[in-house]
Parts: C-alpha cells; sequence; structure tokens
C-alpha cells in the first residue's frame, strides 16, 4: 500500500473521508455506536486507535468521555506521518489530551505488552497485514482487554461509491483527458494560436459531456469539482501568470490522480466474509475470543462489518 495519497488526503486536514454529513466528522450511527462503546469501559481505560488517520474516532471518545466523567487515556498511531494539530484547520484545543504516534503500522506498535484496555479501528484494520496486525493487537491488549473495528464491506455503500468515483476519475484523468485539453487551450490563447477556436471547441466538447454525466449522477463529488475547477480556471486566467497557472493546473490534476490511488486502495481491501472470518481465525489464533461479528449501518446503508475480540483474562 502507498502513503503518498493517504499522506496527501490527511495532510489536506480531513477527519473523515467517509460517510460523514460534511465531510469532517463520523456521524450519526458511526458516532453513536462509538460512543456507547467507549461509555462501556471502566474509567480511566487506556484506549489504542490504529490507524487513527487525523484522529475522528478519538474525539469522539474524548466527547464521551468528558459527558460521561471517565478520564479516558487517548492514543492514535498511523503508518502515514500523522499531525492532526498541525494539518487540520481550526483545530484549536480539540486534540489536546490526545497522544498520536506518526510512523507506526499497526505491524509493529511502539508499545510494550499488555498495556490497553481496548484497541479500536476505523477502516484500518484491513489496510494491514492482517495475521501481523492481529498478533501486534492482541499483544498490546491487556488481560479482559476488548477490541472493536469497522472494516470495509465488499457490497457496502462506501465501496459502491468509491468505484463510481473511481471510473468517472479514469474517465476525466485519461479519456476526456480535461486538465490536458486545458492546458493546452490555455497555452493557445496565450501564444494567440489561430488553433484557439478548435482548442477551446474540445474543451467545451468534454465540458458538456461531464455537465451531462453529472446530471445523471448529481451526487458525483469528483464530477461536480472538476468542473469548478475547470471554471474556475477560465474564470481567472487573465489574472494569473502563466507560470502560476501551470502549476495550479498540476496541482488539481495530481490531487485527482491521488484521490484515485486511494480508492483502489480501498476497493482492493474491502473485505468479503471470507476475509472477515480469517480475521476472527487469526484473532482465535492469537488468544482472543470473538465477541460478535455485526454490521455497521449509515442512513441505512450498510458501510463496514464490525469485529469485537476479547483477550482472555490474565
Amino acid at each position: 500500500m502507498s502513503l503518498e495519497h493517504w499522506q496527501a488526503f490527511l495532510q489536506s486536514g480531513a477527519l473523515a473521508s467517509c460517510p460523514t454529513a460534511d465531510g469532517r466528522r463520523y456521524d450519526k450511527e458511526i458516532e453513536s455506536d462509538w460512543a456507547r462503546f467507549f461509555a462501556a469501559l471502566p474509567k480511566g481505560a487506556r484506549i489504542l486507535d490504529v490507524g487513527t488517520g487525523n484522529g475522528p474516532v478519538l474525539l469522539i471518545a474524548k466527547q464521551t468521555s468528558l459527558k460521561e466523567g471517565l478520564n479516558l487515556e487517548l492514543h492514535g498511531t498511523d503508518r502515514a506521518d500523522i499531525d492532526p494539530e498541525r494539518f487540520v484547520a481550526d483545530s484549536g484545543d480539540q486534540f489536546q489530551n490526545i497522544t498520536f504516534y506518526p510512523s507506526s503500522p499497526t505491524e509493529q506498535l511502539p508499545f510494550e505488552d499488555g498495556v490497553f484496555d481496548a484497541v479500536i479501528g476505523q477502516y484500518a484494520l484491513e489496510y494491514g497485514v492482517g495475521d501481523k496486525s492481529v498478533s501486534e493487537i492482541a499483544r498490546v491488549l491487556k488481560g479482559n482487554g476488548v477490541t472493536r473495528f469497522v472494516v470495509h464491506h465488499e457490497s457496502s455503500i462506501v465501496v459502491a461509491n468509491a468505484r463510481e468515483s473511481s471510473e468517472y476519475a479514469r474517465w476525466i484523468l485519461n479519456e476526456l483527458q480535461v486538465y490536458r485539453r486545458l492546458e493546452q487551450f490555455l497555452h493557445m490563447e496565450r501564444i494567440k494560436s489561430p488553433q484557439t477556436d478548435k482548442g477551446y471547441a474540445r474543451l467545451e466538447k468534454v465540458g458538456r459531456q461531464m455537465y451531462d454525466q453529472l446530471r445523471l449522477s448529481p451526487n458525483s463529488h469528483i464530477l461536480r469539482v472538476t468542473l469548478e475547477a475547470v471554471q474556475n480556471f477560465l474564470d481567472k486566467r487573465y489574472q494569473l501568470s502563466a507560470t502560476t497557472l501551470t502549476s495550479e493546473l498540476k496541482t488539481k490534476r495530481q490531487t485527482l490522480e491521488l484521490a484515485l490511488a486511494r480508492m483502489q486502495d480501498l476497493l482492493s481491501h474491502a473485505c468479503s466474509t471470507e476475509d472477515i472470518s480469517n480475521y476472527e481465525r487469526y484473532a482465535l489464533s492469537s488468544g482472543l475470543e470473538i465477541r460478535a461479528r455485526t454490521l455497521q449501518y449509515h442512513d441505512e446503508n450498510l458501510v463496514g462489518w464490525v469485529l469485537e475480540w476479547r483477550r482472555n483474562g490474565e
């Protein structure tokens, strides 16, 4: 798994990618289910969130801890070079008393044995090496410690949306070649090429194709953002230098390429029933017992598997 696209996403300041109401935090069933889990932990419990990203689940834990007077101790690891206080805009003191460990994959957790009351993760466990990750999770759990992981389900709406978005991203980048055509037109116009009108006509054609597709898929974020970006470049092309325009075009194209890579990563790690059975087998062989295997919903849409395990008491 490449880290480049995940680090770009996290450094953009995003908290949670999906499914959310505002594109920032988990909400509704996801938030309430995590809150119930945290509220059931003993006071002073030490929690580790693996694959924490910019810490959205730990923020739910912190909120629950304050509300219930639990004094939870919160830690988060990620294989990416995370720094939520730096990258999340207007973070204020929301990450205060949460300890983050960047460049710490789940397969190699930087902790001694048996130090956590709970190990958790939202869309995290499935991105590691299954048997090694589960073995490490079991190692750092205390006796009677518990886990809760939400992992991508191969039939979830998250996966369906990622598949559609991937198709649109490839269409925009490789078939329509939107950013290449936009760059060509801007260059033609700048040098007063006799081919400028033809360049604009080609750009206008791909714009109409995207508008037509957006009418069929009105919730497509990628189509909408790309159309807005093209219009924005056209609107400000007389205000910016050629160098600045070229640089911004390159950045926009790279952002879409990284998003495509991230969605492809998600699709390749979505879990089937067989995959979940393998995780449970790893858990059992690592001394964990299976507490539950359920499904997570958000607005009545399937979004993932929920895996809950417990380490045998010692």
